[in-house]
């Protein structure tokens, strides 16, 4: 056992002498979209939100004000991992402070370096040459890693091997479906609300899903998507981000993208002609994923949305899938249907001891905050006014 174990650390030690590290940019790399999709293939986080299209998407129309940090480890002409980065400066503690993140962060529901499951070498040099150029970062903001990929537990690691204090915390729950068991799957669908919901709009009218794939066919609805959100989102006290025009250009851009691969699967529930609620989601590998849905207002109270999954469910296990994942998210409707729950985490790296300490100060204050509504509220008063005051606003 112990002599596999030395044999097993002498072949990665000699993979990674054959193999460097290099940057580049996410448009220097649109010649090899189908290597870096190919290596998402052969790694442990496999979905659309690791592929060369989204974060192409995404940089596209929301990369303003960063720089690309796109680290390619490779042997030879082979790729055998990708750190899909990016580097930005923003006021944390009273101070400017160069921060590096993931692409994508805040819109990608899952985040992770992208590296061969048989090359894990890749992922230590790709520490090891972020802690040779420290001097170009002071924190490594890394959120939404899977409890599924082994980068969770081996960050960590190995920053604190180079003397790197590191925070690792659970950010929130993805509760997901998975599907294969006949009849469980047939209770599902037939759970009894969603029958009486689906059956209201039936007796009234027509009801009918559309699941568009083409640019063609999305665009025609996607403006109403975008209205559709933003009046729904009115409702409550989160705005809709499609007031944003960056975010409804990322969404045109994703649609231009994806569309093509097959991977884009928009959804369109009609009631005599008229949308009734939309699904902006992703059909990639095996698994239906929930991303963006949105409803009709008029009939909120006849719980639209419930129709939707009702139509999104019957997809899935139609097409034999394995799973409808709800990814990210803790809202009540998504534990009626799920049967297993994923993690997401975030790894913070420091550059500072003193910013690691104040970080976990930060982080212990807001969960006592939390506990009493009252002083949250006064404590988001006061840093508002901080800020104001500060000229960060």
């Amino acid at each position: 056992m112990v002599a596999r174990t030395i044999v097993r650390s002498m072949n990665v030690t000699e993979r990674a002498r054959r193999q460097r590290v290099r940057l580049s940019t996410v448009e220097a790399l649109s010649a090899r979209r189908d290597e870096w999709n190919a290596l998402v293939g052969r790694s442990h986080t496999q979905t659309v939100f690791q592929t060369y299209e989204w974060h192409a998407s995404w940089w596209k129309t929301l990369g303003s004000g960063r720089q690309p940090l796109v680290l390619l480890v490779e042997e030879g002409r082979e790729l055998r991992g990708i750190a899909p980065l990016m580097w930005s400066e923003r006021r944390l503690w009273g101070r400017q402070r160069k921060i590096i993140e993931f692409i994508g962060a805040g819109s990608s529901d899952y985040c992770d370096f992208i590296v061969d499951r048989d090359h894990p070498e890749a992922l230590p040099l790709l520490v090891q040459w972020l802690s040779e150029h420290a001097g170009e970062w002071d924190v490594l903001h890394l959120s939404d890693i899977p409890n599924t990929t082994p980068t969770l537990s081996l960050l960590p690691r190995l920053f604190c091997s180079y003397g790197y204090l590191t925070d690792v915390r659970k950010l929130y729950e993805a509760p997901t479906r998975l599907l294969g068991d006949p009849v469980a799957d047939k209770q599902c669908v037939k759970k009894k609300s969603l029958r009486r919901h689906y059956n209201y709009f039936r007796r009234r009218g027509r009801l009918d899903v559309k699941h568009c794939r083409t640019e063609e066919e999305i665009c025609q609805y996607l403006d109403l998507f975008f209205q559709q959100h933003i009046e729904r989102r009115a409702l409550t006290d989160v705005p809709s981000q499609f007031l944003n025009e960056r975010q409804r250009a990322f969404y045109r851009t994703l649609v231009r993208e994806l569309a093509p691969t097959g991977w884009l699967l928009f959804s369109v529930v009609l009631f005599n002609d008229i949308p009734l609620a939309f699904h902006f989601g992703f059909e990639f590998g095996d698994r239906l994923v929930w991303y963006k849905p949105t409803f009709n207002v008029r009939y909120a109270k006849h719980s639209p949305g419930e129709v939707l999954i009702k139509y999104l469910l019957e997809y899935a296990i139609e097409r034999q899938m394995a799973e409808f994942d709800f990814t990210i998210g803790e809202e009540s409707f998504k534990y009626r249907f799920a049967n297993h729950v994923r993690y997401n985490y975030a790894i913070h790296v420091f550059g500072h001891r003193l910013l690691c300490w104040r970080h976990r100060l930060w982080m212990s204050t807001k969960a006592r905050v939390k506990r009493f509504p009252r002083l949250a509220r006064w404590g988001r008063r006061v840093i508002q006014h901080m800020r104001r005051f500060d000229g960060d606003d």
